[in-house]
């Protein structure tokens, strides 16, 4: 419970921020790239997914373990995404784009998925699709327009709230890796270097996705990356919560956060040396 709420927090926080670097200008080239979007929704909705599904077919993984595997690797679209778009020097309106997209889509796709590997049947799926899309608008899609609205009516104060918004989110995402550790210091070891080492290899694919477009501008790529890299531990938990109630899925996705959030932290840094290099 705790963990959801300060991951609620993250959200609202990062998405206003997000909002508050809202540059309108930049919309126009967004819609002339919209090949590129496509292709990362399939990237996070079919590469990805496929790909862990085939290194999980090739495991011998108890079935909870390897569904939180990959009902994490299946769930894009994680808000805390905000807060690596404006620290690996990304662009905020791509990435505030993608998050939405990204969350919008998931909230139908990502339960089917999690249905047709997982064995429920496809109604289930459906149901709690209907309630994942109200709640991402609450805590996603809300925040960012009243972000955009604010740096559209009120510049001056906007850059004043930019900073603040930032620390909030900065600080929340400290506080929920620390829940982690603090909380599943124990159980965060308890699954063995393999399912470790499976964890690290799908991250590191999603991660990598930003190279795959390299006709764009390095500050598009980092947002592909880091937007790509965080995926959504509210949803994967929700999921896992209705449908299977198995504190061993839960923990596997926990573990996937903590890992998930170091490494993209690490990519973050990288992206915005690569920046410095290109200037």
């Amino acid at each position: 419970m705790l963990m959801q709420i300060v991951l609620i927090i993250v959200s609202f926080s990062s998405m206003y921020a997000l909002g508050l670097s809202f540059h309108f200008q930049e919309i126009k080239s967004i819609f002339r790239f919209w090949k590129s979007t496509l292709g990362i929704l399939l990237y996070n909705f079919a590469v990805l997914p496929g790909i862990t599904f085939w290194i999980l077919n090739y495991s011998d993984f108890d079935p909870e373990i390897s569904i939180g595997i990959f009902l994490a690797a299946a769930a894009p679209g994680g808000a805390s995404a905000a807060i690596f778009v404006l620290r690996a020097k990304g662009n905020p309106a791509f990435g505030g784009l993608l998050i939405i997209l990204l969350n919008l889509f998931s909230t139908v796709i990502t339960p089917i998925l999690f249905a047709l590997y997982s064995g429920i049947e496809l109604s289930a799926g459906y149901s709690v699709a209907k309630k994942l899309l109200i709640v991402s608008f609450l805590i996603q899609g809300l925040p960012l327009i009243v972000g955009i609205w604010n740096r559209a009516k009120f510049l001056s104060l906007s850059r004043r709230l930019l900073p603040i918004a930032v620390k909030v989110s900065n600080f929340s995402l400290a506080i929920a890796i620390g829940i982690l550790v603090v909380y599943y210091y124990d159980e965060l070891f308890s699954f063995g270097w393999i399912v470790w080492s499976v964890i690290l290899i799908v991250i590191f694919i999603s991660i990598i996705s930003g190279l795959f477009f390299y006709n764009l501008d390095t500050s598009w790529k980092a947002s592909i990356s880091v937007v790509t890299s965080v995926r959504s531990l509210s949803l994967a938990l929700l999921l896992s919560e209705i449908q299977l109630k198995s504190p061993t899925t839960l923990l596997v996705i926990l573990v996937y956060g903590f890992l998930m959030y170091l490494l993209t932290e690490l990519s973050a840094r990288i992206w915005v040396q690569t920046a410095h290099k290109n200037t």
